[in-house]
């Protein structure tokens, strides 16, 4: 553990080497993470390589691949990153800079989109869930949220299956409307990062079969104010 306002961590190689479990905490009050450098063995689950930001013991994400994480602004006191390797592919790994003891991040929102429906909200954070314990039929449901950068990750998710989801689906579209997933059935679908200045979320039901729903929780760089 170390107590600083400001630093940087990376995984300490060039190429980082297979079999790592590493961690470091930082104590630190209202940090801003901002990656430099990710190159990360890939996998839709980040199921062999991963890089994991944790405050306590709650993820606040877990990342792969070669696209930059986005800017991650932390409330409380500290932060963990964890570094993980299997015994397979290696790549050249993450830098990332930390700056603390700035103003806490705004309060997370939650977007319910049976109350909700054809909402636009400024956020950095928060939840998006579709509002029903068993979700209804017919249903065209949508809420757009403006936030630059933003991961999205589904904490539950059941939602009736079918191939290419022709019955029922939840959405995700960029800001400019452009389709960015579309996810039915009964597994988690993959965190999802969105870039630039906001997203949709979207639920579609038709006239038969219902399931449970879904949640899911984002976190964005920054908030954007509402066109």
């Amino acid at each position: 553990r170390v107590v600083a306002a400001s630093g940087t961590i990376s995984d300490g190689w060039a190429t980082y080497q297979p079999d790592q479990d590493l961690s470091v905490t930082v104590l630190g009050d209202n940090c801003v993470l901002t990656w430099t450098s990710f190159d990360v063995e890939a996998e839709p689950q980040c199921g062999y390589d991963y890089v994991q930001v944790l405050v306590g013991t709650q993820s606040i994400g877990t990342y792969c691949g070669d696209d930059l994480p986005p800017t991650t602004r932390l409330s409380g006191s500290g932060f963990t990153v964890a570094f993980f390797s299997d015994p397979g592919a290696e790549r050249a790994g993450f830098m990332l800079d930390f700056v603390c003891g700035g103003t806490p991040p705004p309060t997370p929102v939650t977007l319910n989109l049976r109350a909700d429906d054809g909402a636009a909200v400024s956020a950095a954070a928060g939840r998006v869930v579709d509002g029903y314990g068993t979700y209804g039929a017919n249903l065209d449901h949508a809420v757009t949220v403006w936030g630059r950068d933003c991961v999205l990750t589904w904490d539950a998710f059941d939602v009736e299956d079918a191939e290419n989801c022709i019955y029922d689906y939840v959405e995700i579209r960029g800001a400019g409307g452009a389709p960015l997933g579309k996810f039915c059935g009964g597994a988690r679908p993959a965190p999802l990062t969105v870039r630039g200045d906001g997203f949709s979320v979207a639920l579609h039901s038709d006239e038969a079969v219902q399931a449970a729903g879904f949640e899911l929780s984002f976190a964005c760089s920054a908030a954007v104010a509402v066109p």
